[in-house]
């Protein structure tokens, strides 16, 4: 640590005028008694020995008043003078204490202004500062000790009045050890009023205490996932339709396979996206709710990816397809059947566009995914991944005539790639794009 310029601490009145009165009668003296030395009159002798006598008088005066703190010498330099004005005008207040005796060696500005005090003599100590402020006796303590080891420490301290008798405040208050030239060592403590930046603090605090309790109480289910399928979040609405306890979900422990059936864990793992991307999917599935009640749900599964492609934490809206006010209840009650069918179906269904690429599919069929293919976006993946080598050109065939709107094609058997077995495979041509149920 630099050094600190202790010279900056400024003198009371009393010992800047104690230090000029003496400067001035002893120059005085020491003029009038070279004048008589060389005047070389006989009579001369006694008055300059006179002289000298009151000049040592002086001479035992000024040392007892520099011990006293009545006067006061301090070199004075540019820098030191710069330095001090740096230190006055800082927001902080600082002290410098001697540590094996607790001698009070410097203060700023700051801190003469916190303590109502004027002068550096009249200045008191940390520990005599917040003496009178119970709740702050433990942190200070803490604090004395760790300047006493010559270790750095900070704490922050609730008072409640101000230093100055006014409403409640905050303090930080902070220690460190400084190293002089010379091999001397001191201890630098710093107070500052951080009460502003607790306010700030405390209402940044109750505004997101408000935006929890309304996601809390949303009319939809809010969860979050981290990338091991462990539940980071679930809103108390989402607990409520599970019929679940919010309060366990604060353990820890809960896995994604808690809440959804094996075919909906699968269709979440599957999401991916590129480095960098934010991919949301939109997955019909099924919620295991307590005394095994099941929820038809609608996810809205947003996962976001690193500069690397590593997924971390999903946020994921959760929409009740149980039950619900409809234009049309029936065809919404038909399209929650039908979304509960095709993922829940153990055969494997895909949507295929095309050009190839696997528009949607069902949880059975991406359990045949290659894990390269799995990995991939959905847009990406291509059905051709799902069979081996051999078979690709016959899938290939059979899939135009399927495209080009033929009808009652018998369904073939292919080989798959990802483990050896043979598939059998239908083809149906649906809106003009095919789909493959194997």
């Amino acid at each position: 640590m630099n050094e600190h310029p202790l010279s900056v601490a400024a003198p009371s009145p009393m010992a800047r005028r104690g230090t000029s009165l003496l400067t001035l009668a002893a120059f005085g003296f020491l003029t009038v008694g070279a004048a008589l030395v060389l005047s070389a009159q006989e009579r001369s002798a006694p008055l300059v020995l006179l002289l000298l006598a009151i000049l040592a008088s002086f001479g035992l005066i000024g040392l007892f008043a520099l011990a006293l703190g009545l006067i006061e010498w301090r070199p004075r330099s540019t820098a030191n003078t710069i330095t001090g004005r740096i230190a006055d005008t800082a927001g902080e207040g600082f002290l410098v204490v001697e540590p094996k005796y607790g001698g009070i060696i410097y203060a700023n500005a700051t801190y003469l202004g916190m303590t109502s005090t004027r002068v550096l003599n009249e200045a008191p100590s940390i520990q005599r500062l917040f003496e009178s402020a119970l709740e702050a006796s433990e942190a200070v303590f803490r604090l004395s000790k760790a300047a006493k080891n010559g270790e750095v420490r900070q704490e922050d301290i609730r008072l409640s009045r101000s230093l100055n008798g006014a409403a409640p405040a905050w303090y930080r208050i902070r220690t460190s050890p400084m190293a002089l030239k010379g091999g001397k060592n001191l201890v630098l403590w710093s107070v500052s009023d951080i009460t502003r930046e607790r306010e700030r603090q405390e209402n940044v605090f109750q505004e997101l205490q408000y935006a929890i309790d309304y996601l809390d109480h949303a009319p939809a289910g809010f969860l979050s996932l981290n990338p091991d399928g462990e539940v980071v979040y679930l809103n108390a609405t989402l607990a409520k339709w599970l019929g679940r306890d919010l309060a366990e979900f604060g353990t820890g422990g809960l896995k994604v396979s808690d809440l959804v059936t094996v075919n909906g864990e699968t269709l979440l793992k599957i999401v991916s996206g590129q480095p960098g991307e934010t991919h949301t999917e939109i997955i019909d599935t099924d919620f295991r709710g307590a005394m095994g009640r099941v929820l038809p749900v609608r996810l809205f599964h947003q996962v976001s990816f690193d500069q690397e492609g590593l997924s971390g934490a999903s946020r994921t809206l959760v929409l009740d397809r149980s039950s619900g006010e409809t234009a049309d209840e029936g065809q919404r009650a038909a399209e929650v059947r039908f979304a509960r069918f095709f993922n829940n179906s153990p055969f494997g269904i895909a949507t295929i566009a095309a050009d190839g690429q696997i528009l949607r599919m069902n949880a059975s069929f991406a359990r045949l995914l290659p894990p390269e293919s799995a990995s991939a976006r959905a847009e990406q993946r291509g059905v051709g991944s799902i069979l081996a080598d051999g078979d690709r050109d016959t899938f290939d065939t059979r899939f135009a005539a399927t495209i080009s709107g033929k009808e009652d094609l018998p369904p073939i058997d292919l080989q798959l790639a990802l483990d050896g077995r043979s598939a059998r495979v239908y083809f149906t041509s649906v809106d003009g794009q095919g789909d493959s149920t194997e």
